[in-house]
C-alpha cells in the first residue's frame, strides 16, 4: 500500500506482492492488492478477475476484494459478472451497485446508493469517485441541489468563511489514513 498509493511505485509494489505471495500462496491481503494493482495500474482487467476472484473464493464474506473485482468485470465489459459479485455479496450490495448503476448511467439510482453507502459509512477511497460523480449527475436530473452540496461538503470537510470563500481541510496522507 505505502509503495503503491503513497511512493507510486508501481513496480517496486508489484514485485513486493508477487514475493510475499511465492512465500504465502494463500495470504489474501497480498492477492487482493495484486488484483487492485492488475485492475487500477496495469490495465490487466483479466489478470485482475483471475486474482480477485480467487481472493473472493478464499474469503466469500468479505467485501473489500468484491469492490475492484466488480469495477475489473466492468473496464471487462462483462456487466452481467458484475452483477453477480454483487448478488453474491452478503451485505454492502448498495456501494457494490455505484459503479454498474454508474457503467448504466442509471444516475437517479446512483445518487441514492450513494447517499444509502455514505450515511451508512460504506464509502471507502475506491468509492469515493463514483460517489460524488453519482451525486452530481443526480442533483442535476433531480434539482436536488441542496442536498447535493450538503452531503459533498461533509464527505469533503469544507467549510464556510464568512467572506463566502471555502476553507479545505488538509486530508491526511495515506500513511496516516490507513
Amino acid at each position: 500500500v505505502f509503495l503503491l498509493y503513497d511512493r507510486g511505485d508501481v513496480s517496486g509494489a508489484d514485485s513486493l506482492l508477487r514475493n510475499v505471495l511465492q512465500r504465502q500462496p494463500l495470504y489474501l491481503p497480498a492477492i487482493v492488492r495484486l488484483g487492485e494493482l492488475a485492475w487500477c495500474c496495469g490495465g490487466d482487467a483479466a489478470g485482475a478477475i483471475e486474482l480477485l476472484e480467487r481472493a473472493v473464493a478464499l474469503d466469500p464474506n468479505a467485501l473489500w476484494p468484491r469492490r475492484p473485482l466488480v469495477r475489473a468485470y466492468l473496464d471487462a465489459a462483462d456487466l452481467r459478472a458484475a452483477e453477480a459479485v454483487i448478488a453474491e455479496s452478503r451485505d454492502a450490495q448498495a456501494v457494490l451497485r455505484l459503479p454498474v448503476l454508474a457503467f448504466k448511467g442509471d444516475w437517479l439510482q446512483a445518487g441514492e446508493a450513494s447517499y444509502a453507502a455514505l450515511e451508512a459509512g460504506l464509502v471507502a477511497p475506491i468509492d469515493e469517485v463514483v460517489a460524488v460523480v453519482s451525486i452530481r449527475r443526480h442533483a442535476r436530473q433531480t434539482g436536488q441541489y441542496a442536498r447535493a452540496a450538503a452531503t459533498l461538503e461533509a464527505l469533503s470537510g469544507i467549510t464556510w468563511q464568512a467572506d463566502g470563500l471555502p476553507r479545505v481541510p488538509q486530508r491526511p496522507g495515506l500513511r496516516v489514513a490507513s
